[in-house]
């Protein structure tokens, strides 16, 4: 028997590989390098493998 429960809004958005690298780059990450399965910078071309972006921040 149910007794309570409780609803929570969960906002999640999904971003091509291009296009969280453009955010990066707008907000001011350099040297962007994405890697595809932890190989570094093998990009990506299939949609279950894990990816992984690495770059710094110009904090000038």
């Amino acid at each position: 028997m149910l007794i309570q429960t409780e609803l929570e809004q969960f906002p999640l958005r999904w971003y091509g590989v291009e296009e969280f690298k453009m955010l990066l780059e707008q907000v001011g990450f350099k040297d962007i390098v994405i890697s595809a399965d932890y190989e570094y910078g093998r990009y990506p071309n299939e949609a279950n493998q894990m990816i992984t972006f690495e770059s710094v921040v110009d904090n000038k």
